[in-house]
Order: C-alpha cells, then structure tokens, then sequence
C-alpha cells in the first residue's frame, strides 16, 4: 500500500519486552521529525543522538537536520 500525504502518519509500536520504540511512516514524516519529538515529549532544546550510516545520512541528513533544527 502506497502512503500518499492525504494519508496521515502511521505510528507502528515495535512491542519489544524491554524498551519498546514507535516507528513512524508516512509521506513527509522526515520533515516533521522535530514536531513529533515535541509531540512525544522531548522538550526544546534538548539535546539528542541520531545514528545513521553513509547510505541513509547522504540522502536523508540534511532533512532531518533540518526539521530538529526548526522544532
């Protein structure tokens, strides 16, 4: 199924034992990555780690930079 900006995101909880994570998918969800960290708590101006390799920094870095930065 194609995921179309008419589409809201969709939040998927990987329900590990320990520390389960929300993965989130939907079309421009990288540029709305700074709002939905507010969204789930993370205050301004907190400081955080994105891990990345080569692959996914390359194309996708300077959008995510970008989005933490307005947030």
């Amino acid at each position: 199924m194609a995921v179309t900006s008419a589409q809201p995101h969709r939040r998927i909880t990987v329900a590990l034992e320990q520390s389960p994570y929300d993965v989130v998918i939907g079309d421009g969800s990288l540029e709305d990555l700074g709002r939905q960290l507010l969204d789930a708590g993370v205050r301004p101006g907190r400081r955080i780690l994105v891990v990345s390799n080569a692959d996914v920094a390359g194309p996708y870095g300077e959008i995510c930079l970008q989005a933490l930065t307005k947030a």
